[in-house]
Formats: structure tokens, sequence, C-alpha cells
């Protein structure tokens, strides 16, 4: 009886550390996605940044064809 319980625990012992291994390699998928995901959202804020600095730039005269187009 007691080598079957000890036997029981042995085996429930190795299936918590197959699911604590599971969930640690679920953590660094996740983890890798997320880094991921960061590097792409400030390439975009980047790109974003880069347009609205080339919009501002181009103000005056984004005003002055829209006066020429609009006003004449």
């Amino acid at each position: 009886m007691k080598k079957e319980k000890d036997r029981m625990e042995t085996k429930k012992d190795e299936d918590i550390k197959k699911l604590q291994a599971k969930l640690c390699e679920s953590h660094r998928q996740i983890d890798k996605l997320l880094c991921e995901k960061e590097r792409e959202i400030k390439k975009q804020a980047e790109h974003i940044g880069f347009l609205n600095k080339d919009l501002h730039n181009r103000k005056d005269e984004i005003i002055a064809l829209h006066k020429k187009s609009c006003c004449s």
C-alpha cells in the first residue's frame, strides 16, 4: 500500500514538473511574441513621427496649394 502511494506521489510530482516546463516554454514564446510586436510598434511609431515631421515641414506648401485650388 505504501509503495503504491509513493508511486502515485512520484508520478504526481513528475506530472507537475512536466506542466511547469510547458508553462515556462509558453512564457518564453509569449515573451518572444511580445518583443516582436514591440519592435513592430516602435518601427511604426518612428514612421508616423517621420510622416508628421514631413507634414509639418510641408505645411506652408500644403496651405498654399489649398488656397490656390479653392480660393482662385
